[in-house]
């Protein structure tokens, strides 16, 4: 997770073995168990992914295709939020050169390299943000959606971002 600032914060997961799509290890997440159960840091807020997640209450994806002028503006803005998160993540990869050639075999040990670069990398931030490298252009993933979760949980999902449509036709 990140928040606005760029900065990351730590509830993550950094151990899912081998490469794996983001939705899945979020899917398997004590992060996302939490949020099923209905715990919400921030009642109002909401996580973006990409089209690969499943859409819930508290995950919001893109509209595959927008048909309406709000559902436009719904996927600029979408599209602009996530594009913070990528910029983010991409200062972080330039930033911290290892993690691209991280070769670890032992996972529990890859989270630890990994959590550490996260907090020297905040700390960075907090010192001298300006000095961050520009990041690399990030291609957005383009899988098929996950399809995990109960009918509920979809239906909840695409219930909230309705409403979230709602506030782009005003």
């Amino acid at each position: 997770m990140q928040s606005t600032n760029l900065k990351f914060i730590f509830d993550h997961s950094a151990a899912a073995p081998g490469h794996q799509h983001d939705a899945r290890v979020f899917s398997e997440s004590l992060l996302c168990q939490r949020l099923e159960d209905g715990w919400r840091p921030l009642p109002q807020g909401v996580l973006l992914g990409d089209s690969g997640y499943a859409m819930r209450d508290f995950l919001q994806t893109p509209i595959p295709n927008p048909q309406t002028p709000a559902e436009n503006r719904y996927n600029a803005a979408h599209k602009r939020t996530r594009s913070r998160i990528e910029c983010a993540i991409g200062q972080l990869k330039n930033s911290w050169r290892c993690l691209s050639k991280l070769r670890v075999k032992d996972p529990a040990y890859a989270a630890e390299i990994i959590k550490a670069v996260i907090v020297l990398h905040n700390r960075r931030m907090d010192q001298n943000p300006e000095d961050l490298p520009a990041p690399e252009e990030e291609q957005e993933d383009q899988c098929p959606p996950e399809e995990m979760g109960t009918t509920e949980a979809r239906a909840a999902g695409k219930q909230k971002q309705n409403e979230l449509i709602n506030f782009f036709v005003r």
